[in-house]
Protein backbone atom coordinates (compact mmCIF):
# COMPACT_ATOMS: atom_id res chain seq x y z
CA UNK A 1 0.00 0.00 0.00
CA UNK A 2 1.28 3.33 -0.98
CA UNK A 3 2.55 5.41 1.57
CA UNK A 4 -0.08 8.71 0.75
CA UNK A 5 -2.91 6.20 1.34
CA UNK A 6 -2.01 4.91 4.77
CA UNK A 7 -0.70 7.48 6.10
CA UNK A 8 -3.41 10.38 6.16
CA UNK A 9 -5.34 7.64 7.61
CA UNK A 10 -2.96 6.44 10.24
CA UNK A 11 -3.19 10.18 11.45
CA UNK A 12 -6.82 10.56 11.00
CA UNK A 13 -7.60 7.40 13.48
CA UNK A 14 -5.00 8.89 15.77
CA UNK A 15 -6.16 12.04 15.99
CA UNK A 16 -9.40 10.72 16.37
CA UNK A 17 -8.66 8.09 18.83
CA UNK A 18 -6.83 10.94 21.17
CA UNK A 19 -9.94 13.24 20.95
CA UNK A 20 -12.00 10.46 22.33
CA UNK A 21 -9.61 9.73 24.59
CA UNK A 22 -9.50 13.04 26.23
CA UNK A 23 -13.36 13.52 26.14
CA UNK A 24 -13.59 10.06 27.92
CA UNK A 25 -11.18 11.41 30.55
CA UNK A 26 -14.15 14.05 31.37
CA UNK A 27 -16.50 11.83 31.52
CA UNK A 28 -15.06 9.20 33.84
CA UNK A 29 -12.69 11.06 35.90
CA UNK A 30 -15.07 14.48 36.61
CA UNK A 31 -13.93 17.67 36.19
CA UNK A 32 -10.41 18.36 38.50
CA UNK A 33 -7.77 19.67 38.17
CA UNK A 34 -6.03 15.82 37.96
CA UNK A 35 -8.54 15.69 35.05
CA UNK A 36 -7.23 18.85 33.28
CA UNK A 37 -3.61 18.05 33.25
CA UNK A 38 -4.05 14.48 31.54
CA UNK A 39 -6.27 15.72 29.19
CA UNK A 40 -3.75 18.63 28.83
CA UNK A 41 -1.22 15.45 28.25
CA UNK A 42 -3.26 14.08 25.62
CA UNK A 43 -3.49 17.24 24.08
CA UNK A 44 0.37 18.01 23.87
CA UNK A 45 0.87 14.44 22.68
CA UNK A 46 -2.08 14.98 20.18
CA UNK A 47 -0.43 18.23 18.46
CA UNK A 48 3.44 16.60 19.08
CA UNK A 49 1.95 13.43 16.52
CA UNK A 50 0.58 15.90 13.95
CA UNK A 51 3.25 17.75 14.17
CA UNK A 52 5.29 14.85 12.89
CA UNK A 53 2.99 14.08 10.27
CA UNK A 54 2.39 17.70 9.24
CA UNK A 55 6.42 17.89 8.95
CA UNK A 56 6.61 14.34 6.92
CA UNK A 57 4.07 15.75 4.53
CA UNK A 58 6.03 18.80 4.10
CA UNK A 59 9.34 17.03 3.15
CA UNK A 60 7.58 14.52 1.24
CA UNK A 61 6.06 17.30 -0.93
CA UNK A 62 9.50 19.26 -1.30
CA UNK A 63 10.69 16.03 -2.57
CA UNK A 64 8.39 15.62 -5.11
CA UNK A 65 8.68 19.02 -6.23
CA UNK A 66 12.42 18.76 -6.52
CA UNK A 67 11.46 16.61 -9.10
CA UNK A 68 8.92 18.27 -10.87
CA UNK A 69 9.97 21.22 -13.75
CA UNK A 70 11.41 24.08 -12.28
CA UNK A 71 10.15 25.94 -15.51
CA UNK A 72 8.00 29.59 -14.90
CA UNK A 73 5.02 29.90 -13.81
CA UNK A 74 6.20 27.57 -10.77
CA UNK A 75 2.65 26.92 -9.73
CA UNK A 76 1.94 25.12 -6.32
CA UNK A 77 1.57 21.72 -6.69
CA UNK A 78 -1.09 19.11 -4.70
CA UNK A 79 0.49 17.14 -1.87
CA UNK A 80 -0.84 15.87 1.80
CA UNK A 81 1.01 19.01 3.45
CA UNK A 82 -1.88 21.28 2.24
CA UNK A 83 -4.10 19.43 4.81
CA UNK A 84 -2.05 21.06 7.08
CA UNK A 85 -3.39 24.43 5.93
CA UNK A 86 -7.03 24.09 7.43
CA UNK A 87 -6.64 22.88 11.24
CA UNK A 88 -3.66 26.11 11.81
CA UNK A 89 -6.28 28.25 10.45
CA UNK A 90 -8.74 26.82 12.08
CA UNK A 91 -6.79 27.08 15.09
CA UNK A 92 -6.19 31.04 14.68
CA UNK A 93 -9.22 31.45 14.09
CA UNK A 94 -10.78 29.63 17.43
CA UNK A 95 -10.79 32.72 19.42
CA UNK A 96 -12.66 34.90 17.43
CA UNK A 97 -15.63 32.43 17.12
CA UNK A 98 -15.65 31.60 20.44
CA UNK A 99 -13.63 29.06 21.34
CA UNK A 100 -10.43 28.69 22.99
CA UNK A 101 -8.00 31.59 23.72
CA UNK A 102 -5.22 29.52 24.26
CA UNK A 103 -2.52 27.57 21.50
CA UNK A 104 -3.56 29.73 19.09
CA UNK A 105 -2.29 33.16 17.35
CA UNK A 106 -3.82 35.83 19.57
CA UNK A 107 -1.49 33.71 22.48
CA UNK A 108 0.98 35.06 20.91
CA UNK A 109 -0.17 38.77 20.54
CA UNK A 110 -1.29 41.24 23.28
CA UNK A 111 -5.21 40.68 21.47
CA UNK A 112 -7.94 39.59 24.02
CA UNK A 113 -11.22 38.19 22.48
CA UNK A 114 -12.84 37.45 25.54
CA UNK A 115 -15.61 39.81 26.82
CA UNK A 116 -15.24 43.19 24.65
CA UNK A 117 -12.18 42.51 23.16
CA UNK A 118 -9.18 44.57 22.07
CA UNK A 119 -8.96 44.14 18.53
CA UNK A 120 -8.90 47.43 16.49
CA UNK A 121 -11.66 46.17 14.24
CA UNK A 122 -11.89 42.67 14.47
CA UNK A 123 -14.90 41.41 17.01
CA UNK A 124 -15.95 38.35 18.03
CA UNK A 125 -18.14 36.01 16.18
CA UNK A 126 -20.02 34.21 18.73
CA UNK A 127 -20.10 30.76 16.96
CA UNK A 128 -19.91 28.71 20.40
CA UNK A 129 -20.23 30.51 23.86
CA UNK A 130 -17.21 29.45 25.66
CA UNK A 131 -15.71 32.69 26.00
CA UNK A 132 -19.15 34.20 27.78
CA UNK A 133 -18.38 33.71 30.63
CA UNK A 134 -15.91 35.88 32.46
CA UNK A 135 -14.72 35.61 35.98
CA UNK A 136 -13.49 38.83 38.47
CA UNK A 137 -11.21 37.78 40.90
CA UNK A 138 -12.22 40.15 44.14
CA UNK A 139 -10.36 38.19 46.84
CA UNK A 140 -8.13 35.12 47.44
CA UNK A 141 -6.69 33.67 50.38
CA UNK A 142 -3.77 34.28 51.23
CA UNK A 143 -3.82 37.20 48.88
CA UNK A 144 -1.11 36.74 46.15
CA UNK A 145 -2.45 39.87 44.06
CA UNK A 146 -1.16 41.92 46.51
CA UNK A 147 2.32 41.78 47.08
CA UNK A 148 2.44 43.77 50.91
CA UNK A 149 0.34 40.42 52.22
CA UNK A 150 2.40 37.85 50.80
CA UNK A 151 3.42 35.30 53.14
CA UNK A 152 5.93 34.04 50.48
CA UNK A 153 7.77 37.13 50.54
Amino acid sequence: IPLEIWLPRLALGLFLAIVAAQAACYTSMGRSRETFDVANRIGFWLWFAFGIWAGWNCIHASWRVAKASQKWPNRAEWSLAWLMVLPVAGNGLSPWIGLKTQTCFSMYSNLRSEGSGNHLFLRRFDLFGYQDDMVKLIESQPDLLDPTDNPTR
